[in-house]
Order: C-alpha cells, then structure tokens, then sequence
C-alpha cells in the first residue's frame, strides 16, 4: 500500500506533507503527528484518489490503442482530423470536468483538525 501524505497547514503559514503515522516539525518549531488520523479514514481518502486516477488513465490508454490500432491498419488519415480534436475536447472539456468530479468527492471526506505536539 502506497504511502498517503497529510497535508497540513501550520499557523506559521508553512504547509506540510507528512506520511501518515509520522511526526515532522515545521520550521518554527512546532511538531505535527499524524498518528492520531484514523487509519480507515486515510485507507478511504486513498482508495478514492487511485479510483479516480486509474478510470483516467485507462481512459486515455484506450484512446491510444484505438489511435494505434488505426495506424497499424492503415487507416490513419482520420487520424489527422480526429486526433487533434480529441486532445482538444480531452485538454478544454473532459479533463476538467473528470477533476471537477473527483475535488467534488474528495470535499465530501472527511477532515482532520491537528494541533501540534506540546513539548515538556
């Protein structure tokens, strides 16, 4: 399993990506563990994210095929038309609206409130 960061936003104004499970101190001495994060919560927030990550890229990766498979039957002069409308309409509509969906999700995980660690 992939090693999930937490993103934390010190009122220093520093952020900081810390492993789960880890403690890190910011650069004006205060300490965060993320320990305290509930594993289940961080194994759904993951889950979530490679979900999402992996729908995209086998999207793209059976683009491609189609693309290759074209080319290898010698076909490909479609090709010059569609395949640039195909990067446009990938770039300007779906992409942005595959990340629209996916931010939309991950809003509705939860959240954490940290407090740094109290030394002494």
């Amino acid at each position: 399993m992939a090693v999930v960061k937490v993103t934390i936003s010190c009122p220093c104004g520093a952020t900081l990506r810390i492993p789960h499970g880890d403690r890190q101190a910011c650069e004006c001495g205060r300490r965060w563990d993320t320990s305290s994060i509930p594993s289940a919560d961080i194994e759904a927030l993951g889950a979530t994210v490679r979900r999402y990550r992996r729908n995209e890229i086998a999207f793209v990766m059976v683009a491609l095929g189609v693309t290759i498979a074209l080319m290898l039957m010698a076909r490909s002069a479609p090709l010059v038309v569609v395949f640039p409308a195909f990067i446009l309409a990938w770039v300007r509509w779906f992409r942005p609206w595959w990340r629209r969906r996916r931010d939309a999700r991950l809003v509705d995980l939860p959240t954490w409130d940290l407090r740094p660690e109290v030394d002494g």
